[in-house]
């Protein structure tokens, strides 16, 4: 009974879906540091520019809400592309890793 999930998976697009899962983890990891590093790097930067000039900070603090609608905005469309080219580079990798064990097999 446990054979048959095999049956009815490709073994590529298993493989693919292992080896892109752990990428994407990789790379939350590290968007996650990146992320503290940038926001932490963004405050010192306004404390400064509030030392130096307000009104020009205020200025720079009342454009932030416009940017993240912005951001917000195009969420959709990022994870649209996104969703495709990870269903692309899945189904390329499974049809490379479907054909070399087919050629492992065969020798």
């Amino acid at each position: 009974q446990d054979m048959t999930f095999f049956d009815e998976n490709m073994s590529g697009k298993l493989n693919s879906i292992i080896v892109n899962d752990t990428l994407d983890f990789s790379n939350t990891a590290i968007l996650i540091s990146n992320t503290i590093g940038s926001l932490v790097i963004s405050l010192g930067t306004l404390g400064i520019l509030f030392y130096f000039n307000y009104i020009l900070a205020l200025i720079t603090v009342a454009a932030i809400p416009v940017l993240f609608s912005l951001m917000l905005g195009l969420r959709g469309l990022a994870k649209r592309v996104s969703k495709s080219y990870r269903e692309a580079i899945g189904s390329v990798n499974s049809a490379m890793v479907e054909a070399i064990e087919g050629i492992q097999i065969s020798k």
